[in-house]
């Protein structure tokens, strides 16, 4: 299971991904070339840039609302970046090629499943470890995380030892 950091991090590459793809299909529509998809690559650029914004929301501690977040997100681009892709197998004369129309498929599936994953509370947040003999209380809940391995009465915490911050 992957820390909210990986998770993350994975999310970023995501929505870099999805920049540098409607930044791709812009710069063929300047060159008089067929865009790369179906989507207007403007509203792409855009709705790439607010999913980044949504991604700020886990800075804020406040995982509930991450998490609201990630589930429209996974309905939004869920329908518009994987669906309406997939719904245009036989037509794709809206894509630049066939190429094009798989990346756009493997870009937004990636980002689909990173965002399930943050939905269902699939990761690692930091908040509320527990240790396997004492509970939550045991490991120091609400103190800054510290990355050694913490020991109680002989019984092995696997979860990242909680400490006071200097």
């Amino acid at each position: 299971m992957p820390t909210l950091r990986q998770l993350l991090s994975l999310q970023f590459t995501y929505a870099v991904s999805g920049v540098l793809y409607n930044l791709g299909s812009l710069y063929a529509l300047e060159r008089d070339q067929p865009a790369w998809s179906v989507t207007d690559p403007v509203f792409g650029l855009v709705s790439m840039s607010v999913y980044g914004l949504l991604l700020t929301t886990a800075a804020y501690r406040d995982i509930r609302l991450y998490r609201g977040c990630m589930l429209l997100a996974v309905i939004l681009m869920g329908y518009g970046g994987v669906a309406t892709h997939l719904l245009n197998w036989p037509h794709l004369e809206g894509y630049q090629s066939v190429w094009t129309w798989l990346l756009a498929i493997v870009v937004n599936g990636y980002g689909l499943t990173l965002n399930v994953v943050a939905a269902i509370g699939r990761f690692q947040s930091g908040q509320g470890v527990s240790c396997s003999r004492f509970g939550q209380a045991a490991c120091g809940r609400g103190l800054e995380p510290h990355t050694r391995e913490n020991i109680h009465s002989g019984y092995r915490c696997r979860h990242p030892v909680l400490t006071r911050a200097p």
